[in-house]
């Protein structure tokens, strides 16, 4: 929304219209009798046809005739750039179901008249307690905002909150989906055979044992260097 505010110095006669290049998308006033006064006058960014108009510079028009003598006018213009886009925020990849510890978490926050942005962590969740990992005032694209493996964070969920605002009040609010930070390594225990124990290469041998991950992706086993199927 954009406030338009004058100030008439006698009575007049009111023109306010809204153009884009020549064309004109907007007649706030049309032959309004106005008083001597600070007024102001509201655009809501829409159109005479109701549509909201694109982000783009606009002009300003008002053309004023005194009352007592409408040869004695005045025309004055002013330039202004609609902007209703808020921020873009984008996370690069990386961020699964689940995220190793030595994740480097890229993102971008773009926006041609941004104010600034600022990037946490919240967690662990349920908890939304936030942890600051960067904070800006100019537009960023793929650039680093965390690594994980230095902000000493237990294994758990958390997830990604980033906020930004730009020169004409439009905000974001970005959140990520959940993720698990996992840093720990699988837990791999044999139980058969005990070490030390001699096996037979007669007599087939049964290799019993645990391995234990919250996120485990794939289990093999080598004897001598060699996959054992």
């Amino acid at each position: 929304r954009l406030n338009i505010d004058y100030i008439l110095a006698q009575p007049a006669v009111i023109d306010l219209i809204i153009k884009r290049a020549a064309v004109v998308v907007r007649r706030l006033l049309v032959k309004s009798n106005v008083n001597v006064d600070s007024q102001s006058v509201n655009w809501d960014g829409r159109g005479d046809d109701g549509n909201l108009t694109p982000d783009a510079e606009y002009t300003v028009e008002i053309h004023a005739a005194a009352l007592a003598d409408e040869t004695n006018t005045q025309t004055e213009e002013s330039h202004v750039w609609l902007d209703t886009t808020p921020p873009v925020i984008k996370l690069g990849a990386g961020l699964g179901a689940y995220v190793p510890a030595t994740t480097v978490l890229l993102g971008s926050v773009t926006d041609k008249t941004l104010v600034g942005y600022q990037a946490y962590i919240e967690g662990p969740l349920p908890n939304t307690k936030r942890l600051l990992l960067t904070e800006g005032t100019e537009a960023v694209t793929d650039v680093s905002l965390a690594r994980f493996s230095q902000l000493g964070l237990d294994d758990a969920r958390y997830r990604i909150r980033i906020l930004a605002s730009d020169e004409a009040g439009n905000e974001s609010d970005f959140q990520s989906e959940e993720f698990e930070l996992d840093s720990t390594a699988p837990s791999v225990s044999f139980s058969n055979p005990s070490p030390g124990t001699f096996v037979s290469r007669v007599q087939p041998t049964q290799i019993r044992g645990l391995v234990e991950d919250i996120n485990l992706k794939t289990v093999g086993l080598d004897v001598d260097g060699s996959p054992v199927h």
